[in-house]
C-alpha cells in the first residue's frame, strides 16, 4: 500500500513537467466550401465549414460554428462540427446578386468572435430565375399623329428580379397595326418599343414573354396587362383668337390668346404662328400647351388699328398652308400719357391792337400727338392773359390774344 501510494505520488509530480515540455500550441483551423458558386434564385445553397488541429488533419469534434450571410440576402446559422470536423449551412436566396458567407469557430461558446477564433468566407452570386411577370408602361397617352410613342416592359421573376435576355414581343391593333415586333431585355429587365401613328384614333399596345423563342403567344408564358395609345388628328380642326378686339395705350402691352382644338378636345403641341400688321408690327410662333392654348403678347408704340393673325402651323413648316386653320383679332393703340409739348411760333412781332397765335403741340413718349389733353398759356410782359385750350386730333392747341401794349 505504501509503494502505491509513492507511485501516486510520482505520478502527479510527473504530469506538470510534461505539460510543460509539449510543444507550443497552433490556433485551430477552419475552411469553407464551396469558394464560390452560381444559383438561381429559389435555389438552396450549402457550404460545408471543416475544423481542424492548428498542425495536421486532426478533425475538431463537436465545436460551434456560426454562420452568417450579406449582400444581395441575409441568413444566419449555427452548426456543430461532427466526427469528421465539418458542419453543414444551407439558406435559399431571392434576390439577384452577391453574397458573402461568413464561418466562425464559436470555440469558448460566447457569440463573438474573440482573439484566436478562426473565421473563413466565401462568395455567393445568385441570378434571376425564369421569367414570371411582365408589366407595360405607360398605361396611357395621346399624341398627335406623327409624333413617336414609347412603351416599357418590365421582365420580373417571381421574387421580383428583373430579368435580362428576355424575348418581349410587342403587337399594336387598332388604327396604326404593328408587330410582331422582339425586343430582348436590358440588365434592367427593360425592353422599350416605339412606333409613329399617322392615322388618328385609339391603339391597344400589348406584349408577352416569348420563352421559347416561337413569337407566339403559348399557355404559361407571362403577358402584359395591355395599354392604349390614341393619336390625335393633324392639327386642331377649330382655333379661336380671344379678345377679338381691345383697346390700349402706347407702351402697354397687349395678349391674345389662341385656343386649339379637335375631335378629342384640346389640342396639344401645335405651332401656332402670330403676326401684326397695321400701325404696329410683330411676330412670333407658340406651341399650345395641355389645354390647346397658346398665349401671344407685344407692346405698340404707334397709334392705330393693328390686325393680328394666327394660324396653327400642323405641318410645322412655317408658312400658311390652304387647309391650316386661321383666326384674326383687332387691337387699337390709342396715345399715350402726354410727355412732351412745343410751342410755335417761337418769336414773333405784331402790331399794337393786333391778334396773335401760338399752336402747343403736344405728344407721348414715342412722339404720337395726343388728343383731347388740355395745355394752360400763360402771357406775362406788358400785356398779362392767359387761358386753356383742349388739343384737337392732331395733338395741337391754338391759343390768341390781342395785345394792346407795346414791348
Amino acid at each position: 500500500g505504501l509503494l502505491a501510494f509513492a507511485l501516486g505520488l510520482l505520478t502527479f509530480a510527473a504530469q506538470p513537467a510534461l505539460a510543460h515540455h509539449r510543444p507550443d500550441h497552433q490556433p485551430p483551423r477552419l475552411t469553407l466550401e464551396p469558394e464560390s458558386d452560381v444559383n438561381t434564385v429559389g435555389e438552396e445553397h450549402c457550404v460545408t465549414a471543416r475544423l481542424r488541429e492548428g498542425t495536421g488533419n486532426q478533425p475538431i469534434v463537436g465545436a460551434t460554428i456560426r454562420f452568417s450571410v450579406s449582400g444581395a440576402n441575409s441568413a444566419t446559422g449555427t452548426g456543430v462540427t461532427d466526427n469528421a470536423g465539418r458542419a453543414e449551412f444551407c439558406y435559399t436566396g431571392t434576390k439577384a446578386g452577391e453574397d458573402m458567407i461568413t464561418a466562425h469557430a464559436d470555440i469558448d461558446r460566447d457569440g463573438q468572435i474573440d482573439s484566436g477564433e478562426p473565421t473563413a468566407m466565401v462568395r455567393k452570386t445568385y441570378v434571376a430565375g425564369p421569367p414570371a411577370t411582365v408589366t407595360l408602361e405607360p398605361a396611357a397617352a395621346t399624341n398627335p399623329v406623327g409624333q413617336q410613342h414609347c412603351v416599357t416592359a418590365t421582365v420580373q421573376d417571381r421574387f421580383g428580379n428583373p430579368v435580362s435576355g428576355a424575348r418581349v414581343v410587342f403587337t399594336v391593333t387598332g388604327v396604326n397595326p404593328r408587330g410582331p415586333t422582339v425586343v430582348t431585355t436590358g440588365a434592367n429587365g427593360q425592353a422599350q418599343f416605339c412606333y409613329t401613328g399617322q392615322n388618328p384614333g385609339p391603339d391597344t399596345i400589348r406584349a408577352f414573354v416569348d420563352r421559347d423563342n416561337d413569337t407566339t403567344l403559348d399557355a404559361g408564358e407571362p403577358v402584359a396587362a395591355p395599354v392604349t395609345k390614341t393619336y390625335l388628328p393633324r392639327g386642331p380642326t377649330t382655333l379661336t383668337l380671344s379678345p377679338p378686339l381691345d383697346t390700349n395705350r402706347t407702351g402697354e402691352q397687349h395678349c391674345v390668346t389662341a385656343t386649339a382644338t379637335n375631335a378629342l378636345g384640346p389640342a396639344s403641341g401645335v405651332p401656332i404662328v402670330f403676326r401684326v400688321t397695321g400701325a404696329n408690327t410683330a411676330g412670333g410662333t407658340v406651341t399650345t400647351n395641355a389645354q390647346g392654348q397658346a398665349q401671344f403678347c407685344y407692346t405698340g408704340q404707334n397709334v392705330g388699328p393693328d390686325l393680328i393673325t394666327a394660324y396653327a402651323d400642323a405641318n410645322n413648316n412655317n408658312q400658311q398652308d390652304a387647309t391650316e386653320l386661321v383666326a384674326t383679332a383687332t387691337k387699337i393703340y390709342t396715345p399715350g400719357a402726354p410727355a412732351t409739348v412745343t410751342l410755335e411760333p417761337p418769336v414773333s412781332e405784331n402790331t399794337v391792337g393786333t391778334q396773335h397765335c401760338v399752336t402747343a403741340h403736344v405728344e407721348d413718349e414715342f412722339g404720337n400727338p395726343t388728343p383731347g389733353e388740355t395745355v394752360v398759356f400763360t402771357v406775362t410782359g406788358p400785356n398779362e392773359t392767359g387761358g386753356s385750350v383742349r388739343t384737337d386730333q392732331n395733338g395741337n392747341a391754338v391759343f390768341c390774344y390781342t395785345g394792346e401794349q407795346s414791348g
